[in-house]
C-alpha cells in the first residue's frame, strides 16, 4: 500500500512515496501568510541589497506569477535538488537560499543540468527563491559577525573594507564674499535640503548637494546672486562609505588566548569535530593570539595582506595559505559553508519577529550540508 500512496495528506504528516517514511510539517492551511511582494520588501530592508558586491547575484531570482500568498518560508545555505525535495515535501512556497543557485546566465531550461532543474521545479510547484549572498555577507549582525561572535570577548570588530553607496548626484562648491552669504543661504534653502556652510578667514564657502536634474536650478540661483562662473566647483559624488557594514570582519580579542583555545571555540561555535590549521612560521599552538581577520566562505581575496595574527575562513587556495603562513599568520579553515550555516537559525529568529510568527513558518533545512565531511 505503501508503494501507491504519494504525496497524501494525513493530519500534519505527509506521506511521501512510503507509507513508513513521513515528513512532519506545521499544516500550511493554519497559517495566514503574507503576500510575496511584503515578504521580499521585509528582507530587502533588513539587509539592503546595495550592500552586496557589484558581482554577485542577489534579491528575488524565481518569481511564479502573482498573486502568491506565502505561508512557509524554507532557509537554506545552498539549494540543491536534496534541498529543493524538501521544500515539496514541506509545502514551503518561498525558499531563501543564501548562496544564489542563478549565477551564471542560463541560457535556456532543460533537464539536462541540476540547476536548470531547481528553476523548472520552482516555477512547477510555484516557488518562489530570493538569495541575499554578500549583502548578507557586508551587513551589521550579518554572516561574518554571527561568525566573529564565537571567537570570544572582542575589544572591537570593524569591517575589513568598508561597503560604499553608489549615488548618482552632484557637489555644487562656491564661495562667495561673507557679507553676501547669509541672502545666497535663504535662497538656496527653499530648493535644497543639503547645504553645508563653512566661515572662511575672508569668504564663505557653501556646498550644495543635488541630483544631477536640478543642477540647474543651483546655478539660476548663484546667477541670481551675481556669483561667478569661474566660482563654482561641480564635483561628481560617485559613492559614500556605509559604516560598520563592509567585506570581512577585524577583530581584536578583549584578552589575548593561546592558538589552540581559540581554535577550540571555532570547533564548538560551528559544532565541528576537525577543521584545517596551517600554523604561521615562527609560531605554535601555544602562540598568542590577540587580533583574528576573518571571512565567512571563500576568505582569500578578502584577507590577504591584512595584519593579523589569525585568519578564519571557509576554503582558502593552497599558494594563499603558504603566504599568509610565511607572514607569520596562522589559518583555520572549516570548509566553505560551514562558516556561514549557522546563521539560520538566529536568521529564523529574527525574520519570524519581522514578519509576525502567526503569519508565516519559517523552516530552516534537515538536508542542506556542506559537501565535504571528513572520513
Amino acid at each position: 500500500m505503501g508503494l501507491f500512496l504519494r504525496n497524501f495528506k494525513l493530519g500534519s504528516f505527509l506521506v511521501c512515496n512510503n507509507i513508513n517514511k513521513f515528513c512532519t510539517y506545521t499544516n500550511s492551511s493554519r497559517v495566514k501568510g503574507m503576500d510575496l511582494c511584503n515578504v521580499v520588501k521585509t528582507l530587502e530592508e533588513f539587509a539592503p541589497l546595495k550592500l552586496s558586491e557589484s558581482w554577485d547575484n542577489v534579491g528575488l531570482l524565481v518569481q511564479p506569477s502573482a498573486p502568491l500568498q506565502v505561508k512557509t518560508i524554507l532557509l537554506t545555505n545552498d539549494l540543491t535538488e536534496d534541498v529543493m525535495e524538501e521544500s515539496i515535501q514541506k509545502e514551503a512556497n518561498m525558499i531563501v537560499s543564501y548562496h544564489p543557485p542563478i549565477f551564471k546566465a542560463l541560457k535556456h531550461l532543460t533537464n539536462k543540468h541540476w540547476k536548470e532543474r531547481l528553476v523548472i521545479k520552482a516555477i512547477e510547484h510555484r516557488i518562489a527563491v530570493y538569495s541575499p549572498h554578500t549583502a548578507w555577507d557586508a551587513m551589521q549582525n550579518g554572516v561574518n559577525d554571527w561568525l566573529a561572535s564565537g571567537l570570544g570577548k572582542m575589544k572591537s570588530i570593524i569591517p575589513v573594507t568598508l561597503s560604499t553607496h553608489k549615488i548618482s548626484n552632484k557637489l555644487v562648491n562656491v564661495k562667495v564674499p561673507l557679507e553676501s552669504a547669509s541672502s545666497l543661504l535663504a535662497d538656496l534653502s527653499t530648493s535644497f535640503g543639503n547645504i553645508q556652510y563653512t566661515e572662511l578667514h575672508a569668504c564663505s564657502e557653501i556646498q550644495v548637494r543635488c541630483s544631477n536634474e536640478n543642477v540647474t536650478d543651483a546655478l539660476k540661483i548663484f546667477h541670481k546672486h551675481y556669483v561667478e562662473p569661474k566660482e563654482i566647483i561641480i564635483i561628481e559624488s560617485s559613492s559614500v562609505p556605509i559604516l560598520n557594514s563592509g567585506t570581512g570582519r577585524m577583530c581584536s580579542l578583549d584578552k589575548s588566548a593561546p592558538l589552540e583555545k581559540i581554535i577550540g571555540r571555532i570547533k564548538k561555535h560551528l559544532s565541528l569535530k576537525h577543521v584545517r590549521l596551517a600554523v604561521g612560521r615562527g609560531c605554535s599552538l601555544t602562540s598568542a593570539i590577540k587580533t583574528i581577520a576573518l571571512g565567512a566562505g571563500s576568505g582569500a581575496s578578502i584577507l590577504l595582506g591584512v595584519n593579523a595574527d589569525l585568519y578564519v575562513s571557509g576554503e582558502m587556495s593552497h599558494h594563499d595559505v603558504l603566504d599568509a603562513v610565511s607572514n607569520g599568520i596562522s589559518v583555520v579553515l572549516c570548509e566553505h559553508s560551514n562558516t556561514e550555516r549557522g546563521y539560520l537559525n538566529r536568521f529564523k529568529e529574527i525574520l519570524g519577529k519581522e514578519l509576525g510568527n502567526q503569519d508565516v513558518q519559517i523552516i530552516v533545512s534537515s538536508t542542506d550540508r556542506d559537501p565535504l565531511e571528513t572520513y
